[in-house]
This record gives structure tokens, C-alpha cells and sequence, in this order.
């Protein structure tokens, strides 16, 4: 009896190892192996990218085109090289057994008709060179659109001030004898552009000096009721480039103050709008 019931132990140990074993092997990952092509040229394609989607797992053909890799039945694999199209292949049973054949389609590239001109000799070439008018940038159009505009605007300038100087001439002068200089387009773009950008540096350092963030810090005003009080001050250009910092502040606090009399008294304009409304 013991025999026998150790003999059946042994076949049911047998059995179960025998069991595990296959599924770990079933389990196991598959090696598939292959070979990538030249369609064109029948050649073999050596450094080809081969991806593998289902397994998120990228591999490398070698310099004979030949590639071997983790794949199971199913698996989508993604081929790709430089020059080349891409292709996708499944992997399926076939490639279980025998090697993956793969051929890539070389990529053709077009490109523009190109018309050849003949320029005759190389003092020819150069002048056709130099006089050749290359498309503009959005920057040169702009800097153009500006100079016709200043040129516009200086234009009336100097009009009116031409005007001006022959109806009111210096004591003691004939009104024939006034002498206008005579300005090219060119100085008369130079000087508005002179103009506009010492206009613009003067405008910067009053804005460094004087801004709403500099009013809130200082009136705690809300954000709707700042630009009214910036017109309330109304200081003075001149003011604000040669004030100091602390000067501005402590006229910002004064007009603060003053401001805060009127709105309760309901002096200030816009409060009068609003009572007649």
C-alpha cells in the first residue's frame, strides 16, 4: 500500500512539474529574425530603425541589413529609414519559423523647375547681381511704411512753419527776403525719425518715474479709478523728467489728498457726469 501511494505521489509530482514547465515556456518571449531590403536595388539595408508598437521596444538592423528581436504572433513592427518610406508589418506565423523579409521603397524628393541664365562675362554678372532686388521682410516694409508716413507728416511741418516765418518775418526784414533752407526727402525723414525717437526716450523715463504701479503703491486706488486720478494730477512732462523719485511721491500724496476732498464733496468731473446722468 505504501508503494503504491508513493508511486502515485510521484507520477502527480511529475505531472505538475511537466505543467509548470510548458507554461513558463509558453510564456517565454519569442525571437523572430529578419532582414530588410532595398526595393529598388534588391541590396540589403544595413542601421534600419525597426520598432516594435506592441511592445514598445526598438531595435537596429546591422550593417547587413539583418535584425533579430522580441516579437509574438500579432506584434506590430514599424520599419523606418533615412531616405526612405516607413513601412508597418504584423508579425504573424510565418515569421515564427522562417526569417522576416522586409523591402523599403527609396523616397524621391521633388523640387522646382530651375531656369539657368546666361550672363555673359563676369563684369555682367556682378552688375546683374547688385542690381538684383531681393524680397523684403516684414521689418523693411514696416521701416518703409514709416518713412512715407514721417515723410507725410514732416511734409505739412514744414509747410505750415514755412508759412508761419513768411507771415511774421524779423524785425526789419523785407517779407521777399526770407530764406527757407531747402531740405532733401531724406534730412526731412531724418530729422522726424530724430524727433520721434528722442520723443519716445522722454516718454520711457516718464514712464519709469510715473506709472499706474506707482500710483496704486502709493493711493491704494482700485485699478478702474487709477487712470481717472492720473488725469486729475495731470503733471507736467517737464515735471516728470526733472523730478526726482521722492518728489514725485510726495506730489502723488498731495494730489491724493485733494482728490479725496473733491470726490467727497463731489467736485470732480466725472461725479458730475454721473449726478446729471
Amino acid at each position: 500500500m505504501k508503494h503504491l501511494l508513493l508511486m502515485v505521489f510521484l507520477f502527480v509530482f511529475i505531472f505538475a512539474t511537466s505543467m509548470i514547465r510548458g507554461q513558463v515556456l509558453s510564456t517565454a518571449p519569442e525571437m523572430i529574425d529578419g532582414i530588410i531590403y532595398d526595393d529598388s536595388t534588391g541590396q540589403a539595408l544595413p542601421y534600419v530603425q525597426v520598432y516594435n508598437e506592441s511592445k514598445r521596444a526598438g531595435y537596429l538592423s546591422n550593417k547587413e541589413g539583418e535584425f533579430r528581436m522580441q516579437a509574438d504572433i500579432g506584434d506590430t513592427l514599424v520599419f523606418s529609414a533615412m531616405g526612405y518610406l516607413g513601412k508597418v508589418d504584423m508579425v504573424g506565423d510565418l515569421n515564427m519559423d522562417s526569417p522576416m523579409v522586409v523591402r523599403l521603397m527609396p523616397r524621391f524628393y521633388e523640387i522646382a523647375a530651375v531656369s539657368v541664365t546666361h550672363f555673359g562675362t563676369y563684369e555682367e554678372f556682378k552688375r546683374s547681381v547688385i542690381a538684383l532686388e531681393l524680397p523684403q521682410t516684414e521689418t523693411q516694409r514696416l521701416r518703409n511704411h514709416l518713412f512715407a508716413y514721417s515723410h507725410k507728416d514732416l511734409g505739412s511741418a514744414l509747410a505750415e512753419e514755412e508759412v508761419r516765418r513768411a507771415l511774421s518775418p524779423e524785425p526789419g526784414k523785407p517779407l521777399g527776403g526770407l530764406s527757407v533752407p531747402i531740405l532733401s526727402r531724406e534730412d526731412k525723414q531724418r530729422i522726424h525719425l530724430t524727433e520721434v525717437i528722442e520723443k519716445e526716450k522722454r516718454q520711457h523715463q516718464i514712464d519709469l518715474k510715473y506709472n499706474r504701479e506707482i500710483i496704486k503703491k502709493v493711493t491704494h486706488l482700485p485699478d478702474e479709478e487709477i487712470i481717472d486720478f492720473m488725469g486729475f494730477c495731470n503733471f507736467s512732462d517737464a515735471f516728470l523728467l526733472n523730478a526726482s523719485d521722492y518728489d514725485i511721491v510726495v506730489m502723488i500724496e498731495r494730489k491724493y489728498k485733494e482728490y479725496l476732498q473733491k470726490k467727497s464733496r463731489g467736485d470732480l468731473p466725472n461725479q458730475e457726469m454721473e449726478l446729471m446722468v
